[in-house]
């Protein structure tokens, strides 16, 4: 899924070479996911990409491997606990440019010159609660 996915060129070039991946575009722009959705008529990946009007926070991240996102540095942070309250254990995260405020990347690929800096996470196993246990210590 690329949130804030504008034109689509994320999705589509995810999909290019991998007949069996499907994406799926968010943006809050109406004319944009129009374009996005004509597009991917026009590429014959109609059956596998899909763009919808809405807003990135009523995403269900719930069934994806991947989340892609280029947004604002605040609205990424304000994303997160979304995240990781709704995204499976082990979903990749890419962001481009701006970071995720105290949660750490996995993987930084830090370009210089024309390039943007690429981050990567991996959503945790959820392991709050009570925990309780004896040591023989």
């Amino acid at each position: 899924i690329d949130l804030g996915s504008g034109d689509g060129r994320i999705v589509f070039a995810a999909l290019k070479d991998r007949p069996g991946v499907q994406g799926i575009g968010v943006d809050i722009n109406a004319a944009l996911v129009a374009k996005a959705n004509a597009a991917a008529g026009a590429q014959n990946l109609g059956n596998r990409a899909q763009f919808l009007h809405q807003n990135v926070f009523d995403a269900d991240l719930g069934k994806v491997d991947v989340i892609f996102m280029w947004l604002f540095p605040e609205l990424m942070r304000l994303l997160r606990p979304k995240i990781l309250r709704e995204a499976r254990p082990g979903t990749r995260v890419v962001a481009a440019t701006w970071d995720m405020g105290t949660w750490p990347a996995d993987v930084t690929d830090e370009q210089t010159g024309n390039y943007t800096t690429v981050r990567l996470w991996h959503v945790p196993a959820r392991v709050g609660g009570f925990w309780e246990w004896e040591t023989t210590i």
